[in-house]
């Protein structure tokens, strides 16, 4: 008798954006085919369950608050039980969401998988784990080598395939859309008061205070905005980025919270926002996106590839020409004036999260089809 398919699925940790992610595809993968052996590896300190009682879960990497001899000690005797869950269970397939704790980490693990002959899957959320700056060539380097030897590759656009191409990475790669974030709606409670006192006027939400996600952009179009609009920044501060959030903290009119949100806390603040801000310098993947379009909320993007890729401008969001303050404040201004517009809007993206291409159980067909690739006689349908 032939035994059920194995999928040994690696992801970051339990409290970030690719958490809401692993555990969304990883229902999807479970609802779909049930048959389906998951064991999941991820960044970790405690010994809660942190995913579905349908995997099974442990740590690969120790991050307590002991000494750095100590972190390195556990981290070794967890890469040293990894080897052996590799030998003993002999996974069919490794899924990778996204790069593991570091891109040299990453590719150590891929360089032993690949001994061991275990087909990989990566997906490619960013390219590197710097986003703006000058990016130093030793990360890319070391990402783009891991791309080569992962055995596919999937992305979020179609343009990062065709980028990841041009830059002569021939690894066979996969278009699978980011999934829809309408889970969280079930933490949706009409008589949920905002989180700051009630008011008339439109909410403009900016979530997360990073400098790829355009915050200095959003704090300087509030001083062209001619409209009135309640704007909040809520969210963790990216190390770095301190000084938008002091900026945010001092600006008169504008709420803030700084601190990890949440699941159930974090649905009330989109369930309270008419307009969810995403002025992105940079970024190939927006969770952000999804978590707007689910909450039916009105959105602004730059014009990067991970939003024209998703939404159309003028029926489902609003895509900037010009990713400056000044345009900014113009469009916002629009959709603050005009509330039956922004209605359609918010409408037109709920309409799309719900739309087939974000559906996670569609997704999870995709990713069989990859494995079945890679593993047909486990796989193969």
């Amino acid at each position: 008798m032939s035994r059920s398919p194995r999928l040994c699925y690696f992801t970051y940790g339990t409290s970030a954006g690719y958490y809401h992610y692993a555990l969304n595809q990883l229902r999807g993968l479970h609802e779909s085919h049930p048959e389906l052996d998951i064991d999941v590896f991820y960044v970790g300190t405690d010994d809660s369950d942190h995913f579905p009682n349908y995997v099974s879960e442990q740590h690969f990497v120790y991050t307590g608050n002991d000494s750095k001899i100590m972190n390195i000690l556990q981290t070794m005797l967890l890469q040293l039980r990894l080897f052996i869950y590799l030998l003993r269970a002999n996974p069919d397939v490794v899924q990778m969401n996204t790069h593991l704790r570091t891109q040299w980490h990453t590719l150590c693990i891929t360089i032993l998988l690949k001994a061991l002959r275990v087909p990989v899957v990566r997906t490619v959320h960013e390219r590197t784990e710097q986003r703006l700056g000058n990016i130093h060539s030793l990360s890319a380097t070391v990402a783009n080598w891991h791309f080569r030897l992962a055995d596919h590759l999937i992305v979020h656009t179609e343009t990062l395939r065709r980028e990841l191409f041009r830059d002569g990475i021939t690894t066979p790669t996969s278009v699978i859309r980011h999934g829809n974030y309408c889970f969280f709606r079930k933490y949706i409670n009409d008589t949920d008061s905002s989180p700051y006192n009630d008011t008339n006027r439109p909410v403009v939400l900016f979530f997360g205070v990073k400098e790829h996600k355009g915050i200095e952009i959003f704090l300087n179009a509030l001083n062209y905005a001619e409209t009135k609009f309640e704007p909040w920044v809520v969210g963790p501060i990216n190390d770095g980025d301190e000084k938008y959030a002091e900026r945010a903290r001092n600006t008169d009119g504008v709420e803030t919270h700084f601190e990890f949100i949440p699941d159930r806390a974090l649905a009330r603040y989109f369930q309270h926002a008419d307009i969810v801000a995403l002025p992105y310098k940079e970024g190939t993947t927006s969770g952000a996106l999804q978590l707007s379009l689910a909450f039916e909320s009105a959105v602004i993007t730059s014009a990067l590839p991970c939003f024209t890729e998703y939404i159309t401008s003028g029926e489902t969001g609003i895509i900037l020409e010009k990713t400056t303050p000044e345009e900014f404040a113009c469009r916002l201004d629009e959709l603050v004036a005009q509330p039956a517009y922004r209605q359609r809007l918010a409408s037109g993206g709920f309409e799309l999260a719900n739309s087939k291409q974000f559906d996670w159980n569609y997704i999870a067909g995709q990713l069989i089809d990859i494995y079945s690739v890679r593993a047909p006689e486990q796989f193969g349908r």
